[in-house]
């Protein structure tokens, strides 16, 4: 039975990786809300970056901020994470880069 799951999540996370990859955002928001909540640890960093960045492209970044701090933290090294937080931080007038600081997820000094 447990391989099965660890199966049924690597299609999962394949599927999921193949709509970021083709940049179907509006798809990914959905499969990813169809997501069961508890997320097996190997592949929650890589859940909350898809997160991070839908809720990114959606405009909503104060939200995106909890999924992507999750998906940057030093276990996960996702550098694709890091990468949407300093490009939107520098491209947005809400001061993402103030509001990542305040809630004590900057990581600055990993670059």
């Amino acid at each position: 039975m447990i391989a099965g799951m660890i199966h049924q999540w690597a299609a999962t996370i394949e599927r999921l990786a193949e709509l970021d990859r083709s940049q179907a955002f509006a798809e990914l928001d959905v499969a990813l809300k169809a997501l069961p909540g508890d997320v097996p640890d190997g592949h929650r960093a890589a859940v909350a970056h898809w997160r991070g960045k839908v809720t990114l492209f959606n405009d909503a970044i104060a939200e995106a901020i909890p999924q992507l701090a999750l998906a940057a933290s030093p276990e996960s090294e996702r550098d694709a994470t890091i990468y949407c937080l300093v490009r939107h931080s520098c491209a947005s007038s809400s001061g993402l880069m103030r509001e990542t600081a305040s809630s004590g997820l900057c990581c600055c000094n990993r670059f």
